[in-house]
C-alpha cells in the first residue's frame, strides 16, 4: 500500500534550506562589506596623513631653496676676492700662474648667475634642484682649490683676511644645504611609508652627503 508523500514536511524542508542559504548569504556580504569599509576608512585615513604632511614638506623644501640662494649670493663677492688675489700676484709677480687665470676664466659672468637664480627659484622638488647643485658646486669647488692652495703656498695673498673668511663661508653654505636637504629627507621618508600603503606617487628624495667639516 503507497504512502502519500508529507507535501507540509517538504515544503518546511524547502523553506528551512532557502533560509539557510539566504542567512550565509546575507552573512558573506556583511563581511565583504565590511572589509570595504575597513579599506576605505584606512585609504582616508592615509590620504588625511599625507595631506597634514604636505605643508612640512613645503616649508622644507622652501628651506632647501634659500640655503641655495644664499650660496648663489656668496659667488659675486667671491669673485672679487678671486680678481682681487690674481691683481695681487701680478702685481708681484712678472708672470701669473695658469692656475690663477683658469680661476678666474671659471668664475661665472652676471647673466649666468642670474640664469641659475632663476632656476633655483623655480624648483620644486629633489629633481629640479639637481643641475643648479651641479653648477653652484663646480664654482665652489673651483674657488676652495684656489683658496687651499694660495692660503697654504703663497705668503702674501695668504695675509688677505677675506680670502680665509670665504673659504669658511664656503664650507658653512654647503653644511647648510645639507643640512635643509636631511631635513626636508626626513618628512619625505614619513610621507612615502604612508604613500606606499595607499599606493600613491612617491616623491624624490635628495642624495645623502657628508657634512663638510670647517677646519678653522
Amino acid at each position: 500500500k503507497k504512502t502519500k508523500p508529507n507535501t507540509l514536511s517538504n515544503y518546511l524542508l524547502s523553506w528551512f534550506k532557502i533560509m539557510r542559504l539566504l542567512f550565509v548569504f546575507v552573512f558573506l556580504l556583511g563581511l565583504v562589506s565590511c572589509g570595504e569599509d575597513k579599506k576605505s576608512s584606512s585609504e582616508s585615513s592615509n590620504q588625511e596623513k599625507l595631506e597634514a604632511i604636505k605643508p612640512e614638506l613645503s616649508k622644507s623644501i622652501a628651506n632647501v631653496k634659500q640655503t641655495y640662494l644664499r650660496r648663489l649670493d656668496l659667488i659675486p663677492n667671491i669673485k672679487k676676492v678671486v680678481n682681487k688675489a690674481v691683481e695681487v700676484e701680478k702685481e708681484k709677480s712678472q708672470e701669473l700662474p695658469p692656475f690663477f687665470i683658469r680661476t678666474k676664466n671659471r668664475l661665472p659672468k652676471a647673466k649666468d648667475l642670474d640664469l641659475l637664480r632663476r632656476d633655483i627659484e623655480k624648483a620644486e622638488n629633489a629633481k629640479q634642484f639637481e643641475v643648479p647643485e651641479k653648477i653652484l658646486n663646480g664654482y665652489e669647488k673651483s674657488v676652495s682649490r684656489f683658496l687651499k692652495v694660495v692660503l697654504e703656498g703663497y705668503p702674501v695673498l695668504k695675509s688677505m683676511a677675506s680670502l680665509k673668511n670665504f673659504q669658511v663661508q664656503l664650507e658653512a653654505s654647503e653644511n647648510r644645504t645639507n643640512k635643509a636637504k636631511d631635513d626636508y629627507n626626513t618628512i619625505a621618508n614619513k610621507y612615502n611609508k604612508i604613500a606606499k600603503e595607499s599606493k600613491s606617487v612617491l616623491i624624490e628624495l635628495f642624495p645623502e652627503k657628508e657634512v663638510v667639516i670647517i677646519d678653522m
